[in-house]
């Protein structure tokens, strides 16, 4: 597992049993303007978008979780050009977000925590990748635009030794209203254990991804399930 270094902004790469604590990010992907791993590493278009946004998670979690100094970022964390990493991290994915000490959701198209609506219209709401980032993490804080609490996801009692978590009020309610998800389940994804495969497709309906074959791999941890990923298969996925 590949993790940035929240101060230096480097990378390290853990296995197993050493990996530590860490912070996990969830973020709507803006095609082209990202920052990729080999763009982090050299510091390629710093003031970029892409780079703004690495640097702006990594600033949460050092003024506000400074007790974590790993954070993990899908853009830049893992090696899209390679194959083998890439189908590694795809399935391990749902793992990582379910480790994680806290996932930070960041919507960059809601501008205030006052506008509910905008809450509730997010882009955020309607993507595929995003439903195992709500799932399967303890926690999950929802920041604005500009780094602001909007509210959390999830227990505020996680169990966490550290820092205490600056998470806002409750949103569970609201958030089942948009995804048809009970709030047992987002309180709690372990509740979904005996729910049958079907149920759980249904929480996919109006979802979209940008990749047709992301609608296979982004619901791999949700039905835990294995496979090699091969893009280019299209709907055979």
């Amino acid at each position: 597992m590949r993790l940035l270094h929240v101060e230096k902004l480097n990378f390290q790469v853990f296995y197993p049993p050493n990996i530590p604590k860490y912070a996990i990010a969830s973020h709507r992907w803006r095609a082209e303007l990202e920052a990729m791993l080999a763009d982090v590493q050299e510091k390629k278009d710093f003031n970029g978008y892409g780079f703004q946004k690495v640097k702006g998670f990594a600033d949460y979690v050092k003024t506000h979780i400074p007790d974590l100094e790993w954070v993990w970022i899908d853009t830049c964390c893992i090696d899209q050009k390679s194959s083998s990493e890439l189908t590694e991290a795809i399935n391990s994915m749902f793992r990582w977000y379910r480790e994680a000490e806290v996932c930070l959701a960041y919507l960059q198209d809601i501008p205030s925590v006052n506008d509910h609506s905008l809450f509730e219209a997010s882009d955020w709401f309607r993507r595929g990748w995003t439903l195992q980032e709500l799932l399967a993490p303890t926690i999950v804080i929802f920041l604005t635009q500009d780094w602001q609490i909007i509210g959390h996801k999830g227990s505020s009692e996680t169990g966490r030794q550290g820092t205490p978590l600056q998470i806002g009020s409750s949103l569970n309610n609201r958030i089942a209203a948009i995804t048809q998800i009970s709030e047992n389940i987002l309180q709690d994804y372990s509740n979904s254990h005996a729910m049958s495969i079907d149920e759980r497709m249904q929480w996919m309906v109006g979802r979209q991804t940008t990749r047709e074959e992301d609608l296979s791999y982004c619901l791999l941890g949700i039905l835990d399930v294995r496979m090699t990923i091969r893009y280019g298969d299209g709907k055979e996925a």
